[in-house]
């Protein structure tokens, strides 16, 4: 018997794209194949392994670590099963030239999903497998799938006639919708969290990129405050407790103290709080605050080096006069300057700034009664003045900032089609009695005497 943990670290050990894969992630291919129908063994709160079970692991995780194009596994056993399809796959993929994640997702929904080879479907036929898609791949994917097909018909002779796209399945323009909590918690993860930004040497990166620098400054700001992009083009530059050249050398050899850091962010909000400046876009109107500039105590240090480096590389390369912050939204320009794992997090869509600042002000409206403890189980009033604060909005003596509210809206399910907020509730077991109702009112006694696990199959 072995230790599961040890078995891992062994594998990893000894395989030759070592680098590529982390304990969990080999995790999770163990579970998400099943075990490969040998599930490991828990004992006195170990998980271990016997020696089938050694011997039924190693082969395909030194597989999973050695591939460096997943693709072509999957490739390979399409090929298995519709030779002709995947013929033309492959000439498709050599013509476009399409990234490996694109081939593996490509591979892997159709190897899942066909049932004869693709260029033999109906349109009836291609209208189900997009619906298939659209449960299984995100749009951006989805959307590469379509273009196969379309280029499948311009080029060969095909059984379906129409040309298809992939619609999205919200109608809600996302543009202005908050991010989902989960989305915005693994982002604050990926700019904020200690262990990851050592583990990642972030500072180092962005003291050897500027473009790293900036984009990690401009995602992050999102995260302290609700500054529009014309104000925070307007935030004062920082005073450098070091010529520009020693600040990039003492954060790359990690020279640069929390002291510095500290004071680096100092000659900024000591001269935002001196010399206060209205919002731009309400600049002409009266009864408007400042803007509000406030770094938490915890995040001092984190955003006092990036202030520092974000103003070092300005100085070396003579555009000191240009905004200590520069706009970077677009996947493409977050995965070249930070890589793929934060900028993944933009594939379906670029980062928006404006739904970053309805997350931001709504976690001030929910959290503020709460942290301040009111007692109160009404409306969180001292979250909206201070969401409204946040942004500037005007208000009056008793009158609320009626902008805020904007902000503060519960959007959860506005602008989602019927169809599919009911799939979600259902799916989700939400109100599943009502077709389990509709179910016995159509065939009566005859649902009734079926199994529990049968009825599920009916709904």
């Amino acid at each position: 018997m072995i230790d599961l943990k040890d078995f891992i670290e062994d594998i990893i050990r000894h395989a030759q794209n070592s680098e590529k894969a982390s304990m969990s992630e080999i995790i999770a291919f163990l579970v998400d194949n099943n075990w490969f129908g040998n599930k490991p063994i828990f004992s006195n709160k170990a998980v271990m392994l016997d020696d089938s079970q050694v011997k039924a692991f190693t082969a395909p995780l030194k597989s999973f670590l050695t591939d460096t194009k997943q693709s072509t596994v999957l490739l390979d056993k399409l090929e298995m099963k519709w030779p002709l399809t995947t013929t033309r796959l492959n000439k498709f993929f050599n013509e476009e030239n399409l990234p490996e994640n694109i081939r593996f997702y490509l591979a892997d929904f159709l190897l899942y999903r066909l049932t004869k080879d693709i260029f033999l479907y109906t349109d009836d036929d291609v209208k189900f497998l997009l619906k298939q898609a659209s449960m299984d791949m995100i749009k951006a994917h989805g959307d590469y799938l379509t273009f196969f097909m379309a280029w499948l018909r311009a080029n060969t002779k095909t059984n379906y006639y129409r040309d298809y796209t992939m619609d999205k399945r919200y109608t809600m323009n996302i543009q202005n919708e908050a991010y989902d909590f989960s989305e915005y918690l693994e982002l604050l993860y990926l700019l904020f969290n200690e262990d990851y930004i050592n583990d990642n040497e972030m500072y180092k990166k962005a003291a050897e990129s500027k473009n790293y620098t900036d984009t990690w400054l401009y995602l992050s700001i999102h995260f302290i405050c609700s500054l529009r992009y014309t104000d925070l083009t307007r935030v004062y530059h920082p005073d450098l407790p070091y010529p520009a050249m020693d600040v990039i050398q003492k954060m790359q050899n990690d020279l640069f103290t929390d002291n510095d850091a500290r004071m680096v962010l100092l000659s900024i909000t000591t001269r935002m709080c001196l010399l206060p400046f209205t919002p731009n876009k309400t600049d002409e109107a009266n009864g408007i605050g400042s803007v509000k500039f406030t770094v938490p105590v915890s995040c001092e240090v984190h955003f006092g080096k990036l202030f520092a480096l974000a103003e070092a590389h300005r100085q070396l390369d003579n555009t000191a006069d240009t905004p200590i912050f520069r706009k970077i939204t677009t996947y493409e320009e977050i995965t070249r300057y930070m890589g793929e794992e934060i900028g993944d997090l933009f594939l379906e869509s670029d980062f928006r700034s404006r739904s970053a600042t309805k997350s931001y002000l709504q976690s001030i409206y929910m959290l503020s009664d709460d942290i301040l403890d009111t007692g109160n189980d009404g409306p969180s009033v001292k979250g909206y003045i201070l969401a409204a604060l946040a942004r500037s909005h005007k208000g009056s003596y008793g009158e609320f900032a009626s902008t805020t509210f904007e902000y503060l809206k519960d959007a959860k399910l506005s602008g989602l089609t019927p169809e599919f907020v009911a799939f979600e509730l259902l799916e989700r077991g939400v109100l599943s009695f009502i077709s389990s109702t509709l179910l016995k009112i159509v065939i009566k006694e005859e649902y009734s005497n079926l199994t529990v696990q049968n009825q599920t199959k009916t709904y």
